[in-house]
């Protein structure tokens, strides 16, 4: 990933993208814009404004970018074949009142490292949600997965409470 103002050059040489797909002609790039605290509702539209700059893009799409960045955390904003392409854009997006590396966050990264990322994004949230999951019990054997796989992954042990185990048979349950 490419993250604050370099030039293309020391972009194409750092960028694990390029290494990663080498010979992939079909290979294109997108900008992602960042969510944090810092940016305000309009700061963000002006910011998204000033990156898509020349692309035609209608007013409203800033809206729908900056409720997606909102709800999401981030947002793709614009594909490009190349790199290079996406350079001024990046630094467009994070220059706020003229002043480079104050408007809102961006990073380059291939399409394949997007969609990458985004499956582990909802991979990771429905991982939470089911860890808060209303039944106890469904709750605490998703925890404990969730430690035995990295245990088993990363040979690596971590303490937790002794789950409840969910598969008990039903003749445990007593009934009134």
């Amino acid at each position: 990933m490419f993250e604050g103002s370099h030039n293309a050059q020391e972009i194409a040489h750092h960028s694990d993208t390029i290494k990663n797909f080498p010979d992939d002609p079909d290979l294109q790039f997108v900008l992602i814009a960042w969510n944090d605290e810092f940016h305000g509702w309009e700061e963000a539209k002006a910011c998204l404004r000033q990156a898509l700059s020349g692309t035609h893009s209608p007013s409203y799409t800033f809206k729908n970018l900056a409720l997606e960045i909102d709800k999401h955390g981030y947002a793709p904003v614009l594909v490009k074949d190349t790199i290079e392409e996406l350079i001024k854009p990046c630094q467009a997006l994070q220059t706020q009142n003229g002043f480079p590396n104050l408007g809102l966050t961006g990073t380059i990264m291939s399409t394949k490292e997007l969609a990458n990322f985004t499956i582990c994004d909802q991979i990771i949230g429905w991982l939470d949600k089911m860890s808060k999951h209303p039944d106890v019990r469904i709750a605490e054997y998703v925890k404990s997965t969730i430690i035995s796989v990295f245990e088993d992954k990363y040979e690596a042990s971590f303490t937790s409470p002794e789950p409840t185990s969910f598969f008990e048979s039903r003749s445990s349950i007593k009934h009134a």
